[in-house]
Formats: structure tokens, C-alpha cells, sequence
């Protein structure tokens, strides 16, 4: 028995359907392999390693339990073309179901992990573990009675930036417009100047690649 019947279980070669899923997702899943593990190598979190456990055997279990019932209904007297097809459809997308999650999740171009992000009374705390990708802070709304109240045009939002390998570009945008950024490596501190405009403000942070991220952040 080689590795792939060991891990996937034997395909069943009376269907070519069947038989295409089988390989088709096979194939999918060691491209997926390699780019997790060299996520693992890079990141250093084992946690990735769950979806390439869990996937082989919950596709073992679909596609034996859809080749099962195909054989049951193939079995039956009635040989009917197109109960068998409506059969091997629903099992194709069965399969599908429980396979592209997971697939999506493998090839992710955003991957964050060990996220703790609070915000009490505007006052931000957020520590990563590690990042690729981009990630959102905080957002918030600026009303147009909220400009009218407001005595100062421009807000200064005071930050403490931090990351223990690699580096991250913070940055704030307005309605889906950067406006304002700032490259950090290592311990960095500084202040947000924006000017106060009415809609959304997003502040996020974006990298290739980074390790221990810790960033203190005042709304106030």
C-alpha cells in the first residue's frame, strides 16, 4: 500500500468521475502541503499543521461514504441513467464542500496568528504572534455633527510600536484611501496626524512577513 492509498484511501477506478475528484484533490492537497510548511518554517507555528491532518481524513470519509451509497444505487435493480447521475453530482458536491475550505484556507495570502486585540474606552492593546498579509486594527465612524463640535481640524493619535522580527507598515485610511503610513522596525513610536474628514477610518498593518508585533494605540 503506498502513502497517497494510506492517507486517501484506495479510488475507486469504476467511475471516472470519482476517479477524477480523487486525483484532483490529491494534487491540490501537496501543492497546499508545501506552501504550509514552508508557512511553518517561516512562522514557527505548529498550529498550521492541523488542516494537513484533519483534510486526508475527512476526505477518506466523504468519498468512501459517496462510493458506498454510488454502489448501493449502481446495485439496485433500477438502473435508471439519471438517478446515477443526480447521484454523482450530489457527491461531487458534497466533496467539494468539505474540500474547499480548507483548500482556501491553504492558500491564503492573509495568515495571522495568536491575536489578542482590545479596546477599552479608545485606548488599543494589540499583540500578533505572527503576520503575513494584511491585518485591520480598529475602525471608526466621524460623523458630520462630530465635525461641527470639533474645535481642532487635525487629530493626533499618539502610538508605541513594536516587532521582534521582520518589519510591518502601519497605516490609516480614510473611505478606502490611504492617508497616512509609517514603515516600523523594531521599537518605533510617534503620532497619527489626520485631518478630520467625515466617513470611515481604518487603521491596519500590512507585511511579507513579521514575528511579534505588540502596538499601543490612542483614539483619544
Amino acid at each position: 500500500m503506498n502513502i497517497i492509498s494510506l492517507l486517501f484511501g484506495k479510488p475507486y477506478r469504476a467511475n471516472k468521475l470519482f476517479l477524477f475528484f480523487y486525483w484532483f484533490v490529491i494534487a491540490f492537497y501537496f501543492v497546499g502541503f508545501v506552501m504550509m510548511i514552508s508557512l511553518i518554517v517561516m512562522t514557527g507555528e505548529w498550529l498550521f499543521i492541523i488542516p494537513l491532518v484533519i483534510f486526508p481524513l475527512l476526505f477518506r470519509i466523504v468519498y468512501k461514504l459517496n462510493t458506498f451509497i454510488y454502489q448501493s444505487i449502481s446495485n439496485q435493480k433500477d438502473h435508471s441513467p439519471l438517478k446515477k447521475k443526480w447521484i454523482m453530482i450530489g457527491s461531487a458536491f458534497v466533496i467539494l464542500m468539505i474540500t474547499f475550505p480548507i483548500l482556501v484556507f491553504m492558500f491564503s495570502d492573509n495568515v495571522v496568528t495568536n491575536v489578542s486585540n482590545t479596546n477599552v474606552n479608545g485606548e488599543i492593546e494589540l499583540s500578533i504572534g505572527s503576520v503575513k498579509g494584511t491585518y485591520e486594527i480598529e475602525a471608526f465612524q466621524i460623523e458630520a455633527f462630530q465635525l461641527e463640535e470639533s474645535i481642532n481640524d487635525v487629530a493626533l493619535l499618539p502610538y508605541e510600536a513594536f516587532v521582534r522580527e521582520g518589519s510591518f507598515l502601519l497605516f490609516l485610511e480614510h473611505n478606502g484611501e490611504m492617508i497616512w503610513s509609517e514603515e516600523v522596525s523594531g521599537n518605533h513610536s510617534g503620532e497619527m496626524a489626520i485631518e478630520l474628514r467625515e466617513g470611515t477610518y481604518r487603521i491596519k498593518l500590512e507585511s511579507e512577513e513579521a514575528k511579534g508585533i505588540v502596538i499601543n494605540l490612542s483614539l483619544n
